[in-house]
């Protein structure tokens, strides 16, 4: 694995990624679906956000952890690295999995079972701002929302 304390953006910018929380490292290792790097870890990172964001859990890897009680990666984010600096627009979602309680996905308030790909956002007049995102957090926490050009839309909430 390559380490760099440079963000994603600069070292994988648009690289297709999966992300999975590193439960011996307490970091999230990142792993490319593309490129030269395909199916290595790329990076291990404390607090990072990628685009285009959907869920996958492995119903084979849900089943053996809870035959077993033993832990496996069976859960991934899969998303893009942003070719920029972003930050998160507005709100976001708390997201969690618990392989004992859950089979994918879920809000943290319980509310919904999260598949697929998460919606873009339409600002109202059909103009996509940018698309949904995932932040990954130093706690463990993810968040889902939206993310927008930090440098065009900065000013905005300054």
């Amino acid at each position: 694995m390559k380490t760099s304390a440079k963000p994603l953006t600069e070292t994988h910018p648009g690289v297709r990624v999966q992300v999975y929380r590193n439960l011996r490292n307490g970091l999230w290792s990142v792993v490319a679906l593309e490129g030269p790097d395909k199916g290595r870890v790329i990076a291990h990172k404390p607090d990072f956000i990628i685009e285009e964001c959907s869920y996958s859990v492995q119903p084979a890897g849900n089943a053996r952890v809870r035959r077993t009680g033993r832990k496996n990666v069976h859960a991934f984010i899969r998303g893009r690295v942003p070719t920029k600096w972003v930050m998160m627009l507005g709100r976001t979602r708390g997201v969690t999995y618990n392989p004992h309680v859950h089979r994918g996905f879920v809000l943290e308030d319980g509310a919904s079972q999260l598949t697929g790909r998460a919606r873009g956002l339409d600002a109202g007049d059909n103009m996509v701002i940018q698309s949904s995102a995932v932040r990954f957090c130093a706690d463990g926490k993810v968040a889902e929302g939206f993310a927008c050009d930090a440098a065009r839309w900065g000013g905005l909430f300054a």
